[in-house]
């Protein structure tokens, strides 16, 4: 550290003496030059005493001074005159210097001390600029007023880096009566930092349309509408959604929230941004069917309109499952030798079939049965993306029917891998 005649703990040097080598002409001199330095501590002030006694040993009280400062070179620099009720005066060259534990010294250091101490030695509250730990640090409680640091990274980037944007706890809304809604209090993670929300006690939604609710990373919660059915919103800027709300000419439908919300709720808008997302989640995209789809005549390659253009945001090069699940294919009579349903699978930015990714089948039975197929592919680009179907019917009499409704929903998830 650097030496300052602010110092509150300062050095001394055992039976340390000198003269001065040149005088000091008067009480507002603040360098004075010593003819040793030998063993003098050059890492914090000193305190000496001057003129104490004369080259005799002759006590000489009306001359003697008390001082502080910091020795640079064979000088003592930065001088506090007069300490301890003494006179700042001149002294002549060869008057005796020696160094001393002043009163001012030993007051500096327990002031020092006792700042963030108590008396029997134990840390009171800690001020500090940094705090490094060689072994663990246990506790209770404490509070820390800024970001805290693993290895020079905040812990709130840690989170950021580590970890997208979700709900922690509570922001759950529910229909009040008519078109009003409350929503609970909670906390979200936005950017790495955590964001309490406030309860919402009553909000009166617009009529006949949809309402998307989001919250920012200062806890503002914000109201965007569109037309029923509309495609959504683009989301604010540092922002989650919360919930989105779907409204007639009198009444809240429905507030949808997760993908648990509601068995025909996806957890994703139209823009494969995820409402009301919770951590640890790796679903990154999916499209919930619950009415039946029927396909196109046997042999036939047709983009299948059961699920078509599944939209998810995704990174060039990662690795993503691709989940199908039909509850019931019907209607078709398989050939003799039996027949199936073929799919394929597309990875495109935009809702174009074009790059396959992966080639699934289900076998055709004629009294009906269920479609599952788990596919891995590596995303093609990085961004808004579409998983796009096509599919068709070998050696089968009929059109199959692929039947859904809201208690058996068709279901087509897109998950981090």
């Amino acid at each position: 550290m650097t030496a300052a005649s602010t110092d509150k703990v300062r050095k001394s040097a055992n039976n340390f003496a000198t003269t001065l080598s040149s005088s000091i002409a008067g009480p507002t001199d603040v360098t004075a030059a010593f003819t040793s330095v030998t063993n003098l501590p050059t890492d914090t002030a000193t305190d000496f005493v001057i003129d104490r006694v004369d080259s005799t040993g002759a006590r000489t009280p009306s001359k003697r001074e008390y001082v502080k400062g910091v020795i640079i070179g064979s000088n003592l620099t930065s001088m506090v005159r007069g300490l301890g009720g003494s006179t700042a005066q001149a002294h002549s060259s060869g008057a005796v210097v020696e160094a001393v534990q002043t009163a001012e010294a030993v007051n500096d250091f327990v002031d020092a001390f006792t700042d963030q101490h108590n008396q029997d030695g134990t840390h009171a509250a800690v001020t500090a600029t940094s705090v490094a730990s060689t072994g663990p640090v246990s506790g209770t409680t404490g509070t820390f007023s800024s970001d805290v640091s693993d290895n020079s990274t905040t812990l709130k980037t840690i989170r950021a880096e580590t970890s997208s944007d979700f709900v922690a706890s509570g922001a759950v809304w529910s229909i009040t009566s008519g078109l009003v809604g409350a929503m609970t209090a909670g906390v979200v993670y936005i950017g790495g930092k955590r964001v309490p929300v406030s309860l919402v006690s009553s909000k009166t939604f617009t009529v006949s349309v949809d309402t998307y609710v989001s919250v920012d990373n200062t806890g503002t919660v914000a109201y965007t509408t569109v037309a029923n059915n509309a495609n959504a919103p683009s989301l604010p800027a540092n922002s989650v959604w919360l919930a989105y709300a779907i409204t007639s000419a009198s009444a809240i439908s429905s507030f949808s929230q997760g993908m648990n919300a509601s068995i025909s709720f996806s957890g994703f808008d139209s823009n494969a941004i995820p409402i009301y997302p919770t951590t640890g989640s790796r679903v990154v995209g999916r499209k919930i069917r619950n009415t039946p789809q029927s396909s196109g005549v046997s042999g036939s390659l047709v983009l299948w309109n059961g699920m078509p253009s599944l939209p998810f945001i995704g990174t060039v090069g990662r690795t993503y499952r691709l989940i199908m699940h039909e509850p019931f294919i019907d209607t078709m009579i398989p050939g003799t030798n039996g027949g199936f349903v073929a799919f394929n699978f597309y990875n495109d930015p935009s809702t174009t079939p074009t790059t396959t990714v992966g080639v699934g089948r289900a076998a055709a039975v004629s009294g009906g049965n269920s479609a599952e197929l788990n596919i891995e592919f590596t995303a093609r680009q990085s961004g808004l993306q579409y998983i796009n179907i096509q599919m068709s019917t070998y050696n089968v009499t009929g059109t199959m029917v692929a039947e859904a409704n809201a208690s058996y929903p068709a279901t087509y998830t897109v998950s981090a891998v």
